[in-house]
């Protein structure tokens, strides 16, 4: 079976986002909980994958491959310079390309 909508976010984005100056962005909120703060709120850490988990999901439903859709926390590119935008998603592509050869 192949998912063809799959929506993943490795515990390795993490730093990207941390360092990222812009939404979305890791930071601390005014309770001083690190949130992943993107345009559409924030969001606990808690909310990153678990790849391993995610692949034993993948195993216990037969599923063979999972095609990994743009997240919606990623849609903010068009309010960035084009090279933020394309440094980041480079930096995003290789975590997932990363991940296919688990």
């Amino acid at each position: 079976m192949i998912d063809m909508h799959a929506h993943v976010r490795p515990a390795e984005l993490i730093e990207i986002f941390r360092a990222h100056p812009r939404p979305p962005h890791i930071v601390r909120n005014a309770g001083g909980a690190e949130v992943l703060r993107t345009s559409f709120g924030e969001q606990p850490m808690e909310s990153f994958d678990d790849v391993a988990a995610y692949v034993e999901q993948m195993d216990r439903l037969c599923v063979e491959t999972s095609v990994v859709s743009d997240p919606v926390v990623f849609r903010w590119s068009d309010a960035q310079s084009d090279a933020a935008s394309v440094n980041l998603f480079r930096q995003v592509n290789a975590v997932y390309s990363r991940m296919s050869e688990k």
